[in-house]
């Protein structure tokens, strides 16, 4: 690893309007002397969870150091703060969960007296990476951390987590900020005409809106589209088009897909409401609104899934085959 050069870190904040709220609050608790001594924080990808959690630790660590970033963490402002009390947990390389032996070890290290006669972190993300085993280890220090140690803990749904995890913690839970907002913040940090595309498409988060953005997936969702209409047409085989999104990114597809879906459902909302009959694509033709939502339901469950070890291209045609197809043509 390459030596990484390192800057005292600013408490500041998070620079995203739609967390100032939410920086308030901790803000006053932690003036109060009511510093959490377990946090949820939790909401969808794309919100600022990392950047409201990276904003606590520097508040909590005001010594904390930003290290230059290595090419694989430049993203994630939490793995750009260093501090010696600070212990950072997270599926290891190679694997998709939090082991046991990994919280045993967090559970360990903050037995131990501070470095600095202070405080105690440790961050654990995403926390419905944690097995079974792993949260029931977990449980006891959740309720009395040692000494001055706080334990935070990110993940996209509270429900995705044991209940006697949740209970045991604070949860601050982060919402999308309405569209207006969004769409400002976004239009000053680059001028583009595709925001609100991108943003639906993100499902309200800005963060997802530019990460999208700076990679291209506007001009992307062309080809996504092309194979939907093929596939509709029966043109292309469920199987072939899986196997080509199952080589990108299926997760980037996958949140298109259901951008797409959720579309149709409110032209067909919105028909029914003005007593007109909704002509709808051939991506969803011959299919009433309670199909739509089960469809959205399996795009979605289809994109949690993703997060374990499963055969990414068969569920990927599975998906096609029964919600997105006809017949392919012969001859």
């Amino acid at each position: 690893m390459t030596a990484s050069r390192s800057i005292q870190a600013s408490s500041g904040s998070t620079g995203l309007p739609w967390l100032a709220a939410r920086e308030q609050q901790l803000e006053a608790q932690l003036a109060q002397g009511l510093t959490p001594h377990a946090l949820l924080l939790h909401g969808p990808e794309g919100l600022g969870r990392r950047e409201l959690a990276a904003w606590l630790v520097r508040r909590l660590l005001p010594d904390a150091l930003t290290v230059a970033p290595e090419a694989d963490c430049s993203e994630d402002p939490l793995r750009l703060l260093a501090h010696p009390d600070l212990y950072l947990v997270s599926p290891e390389q190679g694997s998709r969960g939090i082991a046991v032996d990994q919280v045993r070890e967090l559970i360990a290290r903050l037995q131990l007296t501070s470095h600095r006669q202070g405080r105690k972190l440790a961050v654990i993300e995403p926390a419905e990476a944690m097995n079974h085993a792993a949260c029931n280890s977990l449980l006891k220090t959740l309720e009395e951390p040692p000494g001055n140690a706080t334990l935070l803990l990110i993940g996209r749904a509270a429900a995705r987590l044991p209940a006697t995890i949740v209970s045991r913690c604070q949860r601050i839970r982060l919402a999308a900020p309405p569209a207006v907002e969004a769409l400002g913040w976004l239009r000053r940090r680059e001028p583009r005409d595709d925001w609100a595309q991108l943003l639906e498409w993100a499902g309200g988060a800005p963060l997802l809106a530019a990460r999208l953005a700076s990679a291209g997936h506007a001009e992307g969702a062309t080809g996504l589209q092309d194979d939907l209409r093929r596939l509709s047409r029966g043109e292309v085989t469920p199987v072939a088009v899986a196997r080509r999104w199952a080589g990108q990114e299926p997760g980037d597809c996958l949140g298109w897909l259901y951008w797409q879906v959720a579309v149709r459902i409110r032209e067909r909302q919105l028909a029914m409401e003005q007593g007109e009959n909704a002509e709808l694509s051939l991506l969803t033709a011959g299919q009433n609104v309670k199909d739509l939502h089960r469809l959205l339901d399996r795009v979605a469950g289809l994109k949690r899934l993703l997060e374990r070890s499963v055969n990414v291209e068969l569920q990927l045609a599975d998906l096609l085959a029964n919600g997105f197809s006809l017949p392919v043509r012969k001859g």
